[in-house]
């Protein structure tokens, strides 16, 4: 905004001589100033001035004493003047004779001159933030089209916010609809690694109150809101002081929240900021919902609709590509057969639906006696089968004799009152030893449960060329 010409300006004076303060006392009222006279550099206040008047004896000392007046005083306009003629002055020079008229005209023109400066170096900020905004909502589209991984995602979009609000720490935290709560889908910062294994019920805490009601909230002071839940700070021991938190919202749904925790430098989260993150998060949590949808057909096109378990497809697939890796690094994949001996009279006895309860029983032990990397898949009916990573067959054969004696001592349809026992044949194929290709192994494996099935049942069969033998075991190698 352009000053007023009519204002007092409140003007400190620089003097080196007596006679130019005399000089400046007597014209200070006439030319509109209030001023504060101090001699040379000495004893400068904290004081707000409008401007600084300060003395030179000569053009050569100009800058090193504007430089070191700044210094102390800070980006305040300054007019220099002289006792003497100084020879091809700046603009914002008064040589002498000094008069009121000179002084408020070079006043008015030096501050009105700072004031045009000053909104235009914000203007320039502004458009720069608007530009920064812009790259990051382009950016943002660009990974909707682009990024389908969930994760990734959430990546993405925070990298984004994190160049236009940075903070200390940050989550994104999604919906379970299943539970009604709350899960850290990503977080960064301190307390990152320990609350990404916690969950928040909707409606509760700062994230789950924006979740349950949809609004955004600022909250820079915690100990005065409360809706705060300090158990994650207690957990995480980090110190949460303030909270920028809006909704994602997409299609009308809510997908979760974005959290802001701590605004660099100390700073309180302000309504740009805000205003800021809604404007992301809109095409973010659109980028989102895409990608959760894309993961959740992905998973649905592998994933047995019954058990939940992979299916046969997947299994192929996941198969082909062990044995590329270990044919790379010479290493062994073993695959295990299983099926359930017996299970059709479950079936024409209680009905297919309670058949299928059971086959869900079945599936959840089977992954109870494996582990994470290895896969489970239901093959087809009453059949499942097992990719046991990097495991030869000794280590299959272990882990099959642990899930044949699980189910044998596992009561199903318990909750249905009907206490039914189960027993499985189970047969074992390793790459490279028994088969070069994912169909060998399964054909090998699959022969190999055949075996078993028919002769003991309720036991472990190895693929082999050679000849076979029943061990005092049950199983056949």
């Amino acid at each position: 905004m352009i000053t007023d010409d009519r204002a007092v300006k409140n003007v400190c004076a620089i003097f080196k001589n007596a006679r130019s303060k005399s000089t400046l006392t007597a014209l200070a009222r006439q030319a509109g100033t209030r001023m504060s006279f101090f001699k040379d550099n000495v004893s400068l206040t904290s004081e707000p001035y409008d401007l600084i008047l300060l003395e030179i004896e000569e053009r050569r000392s100009m800058t090193e004493r504007i430089k070191r007046v700044r210094r102390l005083m800070g980006e305040i306009p300054i007019i220099t003047f002289s006792s003497k003629d100084i020879p091809r002055p700046p603009l914002d020079h008064l040589n002498p004779p000094l008069r009121a008229d000179v002084i408020r005209e070079a006043v008015d023109r030096t501050l009105n001159a700072y004031a045009r400066e000053k909104l235009l170096a914000e203007s320039r900020a502004r458009l720069k933030r608007l530009g920064q905004k812009f790259d990051t909502l382009i950016n943002i589209v660009k990974t909707a089209n682009s990024v389908l991984d969930p994760k990734r995602v959430t990546e993405l979009i925070m990298e984004n916010i994190q160049h236009l609000i940075p903070s200390e720490a940050w989550s994104i935290l999604l919906i379970d609809e299943t539970n009604q709560d709350l899960f850290f889908e990503l977080a960064r910062g301190e307390e990152g690694r320990t609350v990404s294994q916690m969950r928040i019920k909707v409606g509760e805490g700062i994230a789950g109150w924006v979740a349950a009601t949809g609004q955004p909230t600022i909250v820079n002071d915690v100990t005065k809101d409360k809706r705060f839940l300090p158990i994650i700070d207690e957990k995480s021991n980090f110190r949460t002081r303030a909270i920028l938190c809006a909704p994602l919202i997409s299609r009308g749904r809510t997908l979760g929240v974005v959290e802001i925790i701590n605004k660099r430098e100390g700073h309180s989260f302000t309504d740009t900021d805000l205003e800021l993150l809604l404007t992301l998060v809109e095409p973010a949590a659109i980028a989102l919902q895409n990608a959760i949808l894309y993961q959740r057909a992905k998973e649905l096109s592998i994933t047995d609709d019954l058990t939940k378990l992979y299916n046969s497809r997947y299994l192929q697939e996941h198969l082909g590509k062990e044995i590329k890796r270990c044919r790379r690094y010479g290493s062994q994949v073993s695959l295990i057969f299983l099926d359930l001996d017996g299970f059709k009279e479950i079936n024409d006895h209680f009905g297919h639906m309670t058949g299928g309860k059971a086959l869900i029983e079945v599936g959840a032990v089977i992954k109870s006696c494996v582990r994470d990397v290895d896969v489970t898949a239901r093959y087809g009916g009453d059949e499942f089968t097992i990719v046991l990573t990097e495991t030869d067959t000794d280590g299959a054969v272990t882990i099959a004799e642990r899930i044949r004696y699980h189910i044998e001592n596992q009561v199903f349809l318990a909750d249905d009152g009907l206490n039914v026992r189960l027993s499985a044949s189970l047969g074992i194929a390793t790459y490279p030893t028994h088969g070069q290709t994912q169909e060998e192994i399964v054909k090998l494996a699959d022969k190999a449960m055949y075996r078993i099935k028919g002769s003991s049942k309720n036991g472990i069969a190895v693929a082999s060329p050679e000849d076979i033998f029943t061990s005092t075991s049950g199983i056949l190698i």
